[in-house]
């Protein structure tokens, strides 16, 4: 035996740390802090946005300190509000989410817009100017900061901020030349500085101008297509806009430049007809024919029956409508007061009903001049039909057309053919 005063002390067992154990235990609280954490803030966040509520985007803030968005959030809160305070507030809010975010355009854009309202000049460059570095690639930073340089009056970088969101966001320049023009700024302005000098954008911004009206500034901007190089449909966009905004030598000169494009170096001048033979399709568009459409007529170009030439105006009436129809119309260019002849040669085939085919002259957009030859029915062989006019003084442009009206007899249905070649305009005294 051991005696008692010398007997061992009883070793306690010693404290084992197990771990596996304590990693394991551990996950939950690691996937909550990975996972569920930022999703309860994101539904107060939510919250916050769906009912503006101040204290659902706080109680985000506590769950996750290092999301930028919820104090911007909360900043744009304070700075909806009145006041000082509010101001001050919100740029502090936006100061504590760029400290964790600093390359956010839209936050230091922010930060502007109250250093602005708050009168602090000094601090609101320094901020738009963080925010115009890290707007590069962000279409909508570009377009706001663009927005707020024109509201303190910054122009010229507003103009090249705009620029850029044109070249990231080209689908949207009608947006961005609105903008610029109501703001008063002048069309030859925006052209040299916010239209790029490429040829998609100077046709979208020629279409702009011929939009918007504004006639005077559209010769500045077809000049500079004119040097991109237009295209076929540049020309004649741009001719048919210049007609119809009575602009007559200016829309011939387009006219001319446009043959002179393609293979014709035929010179249209001013009192001439163009296409009188119908040698060529008709383009519908410029000086050229247009053609119309009516119920139980069709209109085409014949090869068969012809004068001269290649081919004539060919027109088809089923004998089902009595249509009022211009078969082919075309504007001229003409001098005032003067006075002019067109004659052209008509040809029909068993034409029904008292209302015939004629030439029919007409003043574009302006009063006191509507001429005709005498209609034409029946089977008639090629014979020539003309009309003499002279211009009324405020005239500048006629239409010359091959009509047919409707008639009022109670057998009014037209059939048969009619055929138009040769016609031509000439000036008398």
């Amino acid at each position: 035996m051991v005696p008692a005063g010398k007997q061992e002390k009883r070793k306690r067992p010693a404290l084992r740390l197990d771990l596996p154990r304590v990693l394991l235990a551990l996950v939950p609280v690691m996937a909550f802090a990975a996972f569920a954490r930022p999703a309860v803030s994101e539904f107060y966040a939510s919250r916050f946005l769906k009912d503006n509520g101040s204290r659902d985007i706080f109680t985000a803030m506590a769950i996750t300190r290092e999301d930028a968005r919820y104090s911007r959030a909360l900043g744009c809160l304070y700075q909806n509000a009145s006041g000082t305070v509010g101001l001050q507030k919100a740029a502090a809010l936006y100061r504590q989410s760029l400290s964790k975010n600093p390359l956010d355009a839209q936050t230091w854009l922010s930060l502007a817009r109250v250093y602005d309202e708050a009168g602090d000049k000094l601090r609101m460059d320094f901020a738009l100017e963080k925010a115009l570095h890290r707007s590069s690639g962000d279409p909508r930073a570009v377009w706001d900061s663009g927005v707020l340089l024109f509201q303190t009056g910054d122009t010229s970088r507003a103009v090249a901020q705009m620029k850029r969101y044109i070249r990231i966001r080209p689908d949207e320049q009608r947006k961005v030349y609105t903008l610029c023009v109501t703001l008063g700024l002048a069309p030859r302005y925006l052209q040299e500085n916010l239209v790029p000098e490429e040829k998609p954008f100077l046709r979208r911004w020629l279409s702009f101008l011929m939009d918007s009206g504004l006639t005077e500034a559209t010769g500045p901007a077809w000049s500079e297509l004119r040097r991109a190089g237009p295209d076929r449909g540049d020309y004649l966009g741009y001719c048919g806009f210049l007609i119809d905004k009575g602009h007559f030598m200016r829309a011939l000169a387009v006219w001319n430049e446009f043959l002179s494009f393609g293979s014709l170096k035929f010179l249209h001048k001013s009192g001439q007809i163009w296409n009188g033979g119908f040698d060529l399709p008709p383009l519908e568009r410029g000086f050229d024919w247009k053609i119309g459409k009516a119920k139980g007529v069709s209109i085409f170009l014949d090869g068969n029956v012809r004068r001269s030439g290649r081919y004539s105006l060919g027109a088809s009436f089923d004998g089902t409508s009595n249509p009022d129809i211009c078969l082919a119309r075309q504007i001229v260019p003409v001098e005032a007061k003067h006075a002019y002849a067109v004659s052209g040669y008509l040809k029909t085939s068993g034409i029904t009903s008292d209302s015939g085919i004629f030439f029919e002259i007409k003043g574009y957009k302006c009063r006191g001049l509507d001429k005709s030859s005498e209609p034409v029915t029946g089977t008639n062989p090629w014979e020539e039909k003309s009309v003499e006019f002279r211009v009324p003084p405020a005239c500048r442009a006629v239409t010359v057309g091959i009509r047919r009206s409707s008639s009022t007899s109670l057998d009014n249905r037209i059939r048969g053919e009619i055929w138009a070649d040769s016609i031509h305009m000439i000036g008398i005294k």
